[in-house]
């Protein structure tokens, strides 16, 4: 049986707050150290409702980072492009875009993800070629939030156009560090964990809705970290079509309807990069 391979992205961005920045008044967001909700894109809150986890726990309630004042770091969540328009057939750009090369068109209606233990640390550049060599711990933040990537947000993603990304946590001092202030002339590491959806009620609920209940729950007892939704169109030309596809995953399940597919992948992954300056 042939298979076409499906690779989900997943980009965790940060900001760092330049000097002439302000902050705004609001209820504490999601700040290792307070911060403030404000008004502004930084302090967007999604729509979303009352989501149980199966266990008898509602998911906790969303508050979004805001404007958090000069010399601190906030983090944003996307799924880039391919998160919201889906994998089309026939691409629209073959050099840049990312596709199924035997025919099938695919649509996402859902990708939702769970992410936890945002980190920084010292030193990024200890090593030119092991991102995973860095310095000590300085500060985190932790979640886990569940995102549905699906439905982007009000910030641009890394990649610019067609990217949407959604403020999700901010960090204002080097909480393990002794909170001391951050160096606006220093270069951090920072890294995250996607992790298997909790069901003991320590979830933040960033934006799903009660139509993504089930949803959810089947994350909680199958004890994935990722799951995708959508629909599967043969739109190539070859005879029959290929049924089926395979996951980067180490141990993928699946389950089929007709070309509607549900999918997990359980493995955690931890990702570690440079923090890119936005001024």
């Amino acid at each position: 049986m042939n298979q076409a391979r499906i690779v989900g992205t997943l980009a965790l961005a940060v900001f760092v707050a330049p000097a002439c920045s302000s902050s705004s008044s609001g209820a504490a967001g999601n700040s290792a150290d307070g911060g403030t909700g404000g008004q502004s894109q930084l302090g967007y809150t999604p729509p979303t409702d009352p989501i149980q986890d199966g266990n008898g726990h509602t998911l906790k309630t969303f508050i979004p980072p805001g404007d958090t004042g000069s010399n601190t770091f906030i983090f944003s969540i996307s799924g880039e492009a391919n998160a919201i328009v889906g994998y089309a057939y026939p691409p629209f750009d073959l050099s840049t875009a990312t596709y199924m090369v035997d025919g099938w068109n695919w649509t996402i209606d859902r990708y939702i993800v769970v992410v936890d233990h945002i980190t920084l640390w010292s030193d990024p550049n200890e090593s030119s070629s092991d991102q995973s060599q860095h310095g000590s711990q300085v500060a985190h933040v932790d979640g886990p939030f569940v995102v549905d990537l699906h439905k982007g947000g009000p910030l641009d993603g890394k990649g610019g156009a067609g990217e949407e990304a959604l403020a999700i946590a901010a960090i204002t001092k080097q909480n393990d560090n002794g909170g001391a202030a951050f160096d606006p002339s220093t270069t951090y590491a920072f890294g995250f964990s996607t992790v298997q959806a909790p069901g003991d009620g320590s979830a933040i609920n960033v934006n799903l809705t009660a139509d993504e209940q089930a949803d959810y729950q089947y994350m909680v007892n199958s004890g994935a970290s990722v799951y995708y939704h959508g629909t599967a169109t043969w739109a190539g030309t070859q005879s029959g079509g290929q049924m089926g596809f395979g996951l980067c995953s180490s141990d993928p399940q699946t389950t089929r309807s007709a070309c509607r597919t549900r999918r997990r992948t359980a493995p955690a992954e931890r990702r570690s990069r440079t923090p890119r300056r936005r001024r």
